[in-house]
């Protein structure tokens, strides 16, 4: 399948955005590793990452600040606002079984597979997702994001921790 037939896919799955929260696709980009779509309305931003490599998804839900994505720092302090999370967070929090794999570590034989319908299968669980797990935030509800930060801060000081990610002092 050609580099725009994926990037349709990802399109047509995700089109939900646009005519049921009110979302412009303002982004999209094709690379060797992979596609990008960023879309925006008045109070959030979806970025949805497909790696072709690693044959995943990976969707960043994004408050905006003056009508634009921040990203989060590489260095998370106390006093840093986060205003990017991860749908697999927030997956954590509402339906940890729905967390999906890359498409390999289901195997040749899963539907993801299937060479008519394998992709737009695997990105439509990704928009069942979104849409089914995250309406609050796609509508601008924000709420959640303080249990989300809890998570991303606790992630970060057990990678970051001077000891690596498996010391544990007790």
């Amino acid at each position: 399948m050609e580099s725009h037939n994926f990037l349709q896919i990802l399109k047509d799955e995700f089109a939900f955005l646009e005519s049921d929260f009110c979302f412009i696709l303002s982004k999209e980009k094709i690379e060797k590793w992979g596609f990008e779509l960023l879309y925006k309305n008045p109070s959030t931003g979806v970025k949805i990452i497909y790696e072709t490599h690693h044959a995943y998804i990976t969707i960043f839900l994004y408050r905006l600040i003056n009508d634009e994505i921040i990203e989060n720092p590489r260095i998370i302090d106390k006093n840093v606002e986060l205003n990017c999370f991860a749908l697999d967070d927030v997956l954590l929090l509402r339906n940890k079984a729905s967390i999906l794999k890359p498409a390999y570590e289901y195997g040749e034989n899963s539907k993801y597979y299937d060479k008519e319908n394998g992709f737009k299968t695997y990105v439509s669980e990704f928009a069942k997702n979104l849409a089914s797990f995250s309406g609050d935030i796609l509508d601008g509800d924000f709420f959640i994001f303080q249990e989300l930060e809890k998570i991303v801060r606790k992630r970060y000081r057990k990678y970051n921790s001077p000891h690596g990610p498996h010391y544990s002092s007790n």
